[in-house]
């Protein structure tokens, strides 16, 4: 995911796999060629599983925040399937980070837009970099908070930085652990801190 253009009037992000999609159907070929051209035994299924992963990986997503029309559009392709959609600044309360462990033990990030109805995923899958996706959750902020004070409030009380927000929408998916290991990764908290940080988020969630 990155900032692709960014000025007064726009403000556009980007997160695509299709770099990907294509470098697994150029490792592909070959293996088709060799099998079609010259009857190689044994490499058919190993093209075909490039060619699956080629189009597993056809994945591009914009969001395109406009400042005039205060509101965000946005596009994309998944495996040949096209969306679209859209929403006005005011209804976004919150830019939320949500994470999930990697199979090397990593913490992995994506960003959402929080509304009172739920959240919309900027991206389709998790990347690495907490501080990286930081700073792109800033952008945004900075960018929509002329029509939603709430979330340029939510971002600085506290010094969460939205955190609150996140943890919450982390706890109404169910997933507590994963709000534990964001609250330990934005705060640099011990484990015992975390699970305190989200119990408090959790507590004032259910007493709303």
């Amino acid at each position: 995911m990155r900032i692709v253009r960014q000025n007064e009037q726009e403000l556009v992000v980007r997160d695509s796999m299709i770099w990907l999609s294509v470098f697994f159907a150029l490792v592909s070929l070959p293996m088709i060629y060799a099998a079609l051209a010259h009857g190689t035994k044994g490499i058919q299924y190993p093209a075909g599983v490039f060619l699956l992963i080629a189009l597993f990986c056809l994945r591009k997503k914009t969001f395109v925040f406009d400042a005039r029309q205060r509101i965000v559009r946005w596009h994309g392709i998944r495996v040949l399937r096209t969306y679209s959609g859209s929403m006005p600044f005011s209804e976004i309360t919150e830019i939320g980070t949500e994470t999930m462990p990697s199979p090397h033990g990593q913490t992995l990030y994506r960003l959402t837009l929080i509304t009172a109805r739920g959240s919309t995923p900027i991206s389709d899958g998790y990347g690495g970099g907490g501080q990286w996706f930081e700073k792109i959750r800033e952008a945004i902020v900075a960018f929509v908070k002329p029509d939603a004070p709430s979330v340029a409030g939510a971002a600085s009380t506290a010094g969460d930085s939205g955190l609150d927000a996140s943890i919450r929408s982390l706890l109404a998916q169910g997933r507590k652990i994963d709000a534990i290991a964001l609250a330990r990764t934005r705060e640099n908290l011990d484990l015992t801190q975390a699970v305190q940080r989200v119990k408090e988020v959790e507590e004032q969630r259910k007493a709303k």
